[in-house]
């Protein structure tokens, strides 16, 4: 849902997948909100977008059909990191890096949009950087 502060309207989207089960929502520098969503019996696990200016959602398939992932980190090219979680019945994890723009894509290990994974905030340089 997108609340507009000045009407005090919401505007609300549906995942246009019967069972989706979207995780944690992040959004990237365009302003695109993203989600990891867990796959089903008949639907693979995927990395989802939405363009909230257009309504849109794209499907990106993860080649690990039932794994799901908790949380996904945004790179400055546009890159998206995330981590395939097998479960118990695998016992293993991975890491993985989904290229979404491959005319954005500058290197195959692109750094984190706000600085180390798992901190959601834009680090400011120290005082010691700018001596």
């Amino acid at each position: 849902a997108r609340l507009d502060q000045t009407t005090g309207r919401f505007t609300e989207w549906s995942i246009p997948y019967r069972g989706s089960q979207p995780y944690e929502t992040s959004a990237d520098r365009e302003d695109n909100i993203w989600f990891p969503d867990t796959g089903t019996p008949g639907r693979p696990s995927a990395i989802v977008r939405f363009n909230p200016l257009t309504g849109t959602f794209t499907f990106y398939p993860k080649p690990q059909y039932v794994a799901d992932s908790s949380k996904l980190q945004h790179t400055a090219d546009g890159a998206v990191w995330y981590a395939p979680r097998y479960g118990a019945t695998f016992g293993t994890s991975g890491f993985a890096i989904l290229f979404p723009d491959k005319d954005k894509t500058t290197r195959l290990a692109p750094p984190p949009l706000n600085g180390v994974p798992g901190y959601a905030f834009k680090v400011a340089p120290s005082a010691k950087a700018n001596r």
